[in-house]
């Protein structure tokens, strides 16, 4: 009898994992990323610098974020299935975006770098063996597994397309 697969995670992270309940990681990325690229169409580079509230990210700070933790969470994943008892640190987003220079960059830039780091992201768990999706590992105090961090990826992205279709892209000009 073959063992469940493992998707253990932090609460915090149950809204991004839910994205995909009816997939596998690597399908809830390939998903994500056709979403990514079909939402970034949709933007104009005169759309970039728009935030919808002072307080808040401009576009180019939102995709710049993604790409961000998109790194981390590869890193986590590579870690986790290499050396699974490290101990993984968390990360300020809010602190990221303060020090990314995203606002001088064009959205065509973002978009490609995004689809870079996806790739890598592809080809890193495409590597990983049967066994590897069931392992776990800390990161920032909480256990959490390979398979989750597949889903987690998906699921980040979509999240934040989803605030940029309803925050960003209804009332930007």
């Amino acid at each position: 009898m073959a063992r469940p697969i493992s998707n253990e995670y932090a609460p915090f992270y149950a809204g991004y994992v839910e994205q995909y309940q009816d997939s596998d990681p690597i399908t809830a990325i390939n998903r994500s990323t056709e979403e990514w690229n079909n939402m970034l169409s949709t933007i104009s580079e005169d759309q970039k610098l728009y935030a919808y509230e002072e307080s808040k990210w401009t576009i180019n700070q939102l995709l710049a974020h993604c790409i961000d933790t998109e790194r981390i969470f590869q890193y986590r994943v590579l870690r986790i299935a290499r050396e699974p008892k490290a101990l993984l640190s968390g990360f300020n987003e809010d602190d990221f975006a303060a020090i990314n220079p995203a606002s001088d960059r064009s959205l065509t830039s973002l978009q490609e770098e995004f689809n870079a780091i996806r790739q890598s992201t592809l080809f890193l768990f495409e590597s990983l063996t049967a066994k590897d999706f069931q392992k776990t590992g800390l990161a920032d105090g909480k256990t959490i597994s390979i398979n989750a961090l597949g889903f987690i990826i998906a699921g980040h992205v979509k999240h934040h397309l989803t605030i940029l279709n309803e925050r960003y892209l209804t009332t930007a000009s």
